[in-house]
């Protein structure tokens, strides 16, 4: 699946595209596009890419899907689970004001960037009840139970393990398994259907107060750059890591959602699993988004922020911490426009004629 830029009329480019599955396009060419009709919204991992989204969470959680009866599921990894466990409370905007102010040493270690991670979760969920119980949605965390030298901090035998891991999944990704497994922490007592990955094995806790904040630390944890979290209340022995590792871009089966899949993501391409990014020959099929929703910045948008791109978590190296500030800033006042966009397109009546297909 790769980018095209939709024009909007008089030859504008659109800062959104609109992308749905063969499923999603007719539901919408028949009946538009209504909260109630979303059943699932995936959150990829990705680390300061999610700064372009930001306006978007807010729009669609605070404000169109402020109607629906019932919360609707969400599902994250890394950064997409902070960003939902942020939306549960209303809390978008705190996240996005402690992920511009952070502030490291010179050459922080996984020692620093962790405390780091740990007070913004503190400052960001002082009440991680209020999470469980929110009227918003309902949070699904992915992470990846390690084992083996994948659950040492010893940045050697770690080194070594993630090197072993790579060559594995460059023969087939479910090989990743030799040392880890996907750990979904959910509010229910069985992981739903949507949530497998075909030729892999998916654990399953419940989540509570105990281990919430636990999880959503684990689910950022990015091998050799933050510590993994150990012995997570409530699920099995092990250590804990960003569930980006195999839940890179949410390849999850969409099919069994039972309805609309509603997906902001940074762009129209996808990779499944956090070893995949480099494997140009290895994309998500587009035939696993039968009835996904897919809303991304375009091409166009992207060549209009600050040096072409979208933010990652290397301008904390790229950039001194002032010029860092200043470009994340004007990255997400100029993500406005896309909220606008989407607004502009529901009070249209969703035309489906702006949708171009998966």
């Amino acid at each position: 699946m790769t980018s095209m830029t939709e024009r909007k009329p008089g030859g504008t480019s659109a800062a959104l595209e609109i992308r749905a599955g063969p499923a999603a396009l007719a539901h919408i060419q028949e009946s538009g596009l209504a909260p109630g009709h979303v059943q699932l919204i995936p959150g990829a991992a990705g680390g300061a890419k999610w700064l372009v989204l930001r306006a978007l969470d807010n729009y669609l959680f605070r404000h169109w899907l402020a109607g629906r009866e019932t919360p609707v599921d969400t599902v994250g990894s890394s950064i997409g689970s902070w960003r939902f466990a942020a939306a549960a409370t209303d809390r978008t905007d705190q996240l996005l004001d402690l992920y511009l102010h952070q502030e490291y040493s010179a050459s922080p270690d996984a020692v620093e960037i962790t405390g780091v991670a740990r007070r913004i979760l503190a400052e960001l969920l002082p009440r991680p009840r209020a999470v469980l119980d929110s009227p918003r949605l309902r949070l699904h965390i992915l992470t990846a139970r390690c084992t083996g030298p994948l659950a040492s901090e010893h940045r050697g035998v770690l080194g070594a393990g993630l090197l072993l891991t790579a060559l594995a999944n460059a023969i087939h990704p479910t090989l990743q398994q030799w040392a880890m497994r996907r750990h979904l922490f959910g509010p229910d007592g069985a992981a739903p259907g949507w949530a497998r990955r075909p030729g892999w094995s998916t654990e399953h806790s419940r989540l509570s107060v105990e281990n919430l904040v636990p999880a959503l630390q684990a689910s950022g944890s990015i091998p050799l750059v933050l510590e993994g979290v150990r012995d997570i209340a409530g699920a099995g022995n092990g250590v804990y890591r960003d569930g980006g590792v195999t839940d890179y871009h949410m390849p999850l089966s969409y099919a069994e959602a039972g309805g609309i899949v509603l997906f902001p993501h940074f762009s129209g391409t996808f990779k499944a699993g956090w070893f995949d990014k480099h494997l140009g020959w290895r994309r998500m099929a587009a035939s696993g988004f039968d009835n996904v929703v897919l809303l991304f910045p375009s091409a166009d948008f992207i060549d209009g922020l600050p040096h072409g791109r979208i933010p990652d978590r290397h301008d904390f190296t790229r950039y001194e911490p002032s010029e860092r500030l200043r470009i994340w800033n004007q990255v997400v006042s100029e993500c406005d426009r896309l909220a606008e966009e989407l607004d502009q397109w529901f009070n249209q009546g969703c035309p489906a004629d702006r949708v171009s297909p998966l």
